[in-house]
């Protein structure tokens, strides 16, 4: 095969991930031959020509509007807000906890000087 009919083909650029037309949705997976092509987390498909004109083409296709409309990132929370709420709960409890077993420890009563230093201690770590 001579060199002038032989095709060139476009690489995955990991610049796209960046673009903001881009930003929301494509993300780079491997293949079976082990090179990256991009993937439309909205429409669970592989887009194997990985070329920048193909992407954008995918962005305007009817198909991928729907699936965004369906799946916007506006509308769903994302993991990382999730589990930091998670983790802001779980501080709460753990101080709540603390708490209790001081006032079951000591008699609530008698212990009003030291219950104060200890909310003091239990609020800042939350």
């Amino acid at each position: 095969m001579s060199h002038k009919n032989k095709q060139w083909r476009q690489k995955f650029r990991t610049e796209w991930l960046k673009d903001k037309l881009f930003e929301n949705w494509l993300v780079s997976k491997k293949d079976h031959s082990g090179e990256l092509v991009a993937f439309c987390k909205y429409c669970v498909c592989a887009l194997s020509s990985n070329k920048y004109g193909d992407l954008k083409a995918h962005g305007a296709t009817k198909k991928h509007i729907s699936a965004s409309n369906t799946v916007a990132p506006s509308r769903q929370p994302s993991m990382s807000s999730i589990v930091q709420k998670a983790t802001t709960l779980n501080k709460v409890k753990l101080a709540e906890a603390k708490a209790s077993l001081f006032i079951a420890e000591h008699c609530s009563i008698l212990a009003i000087d030291h219950l104060g230093k200890t909310f003091v201690l239990l609020i800042a770590a939350c």
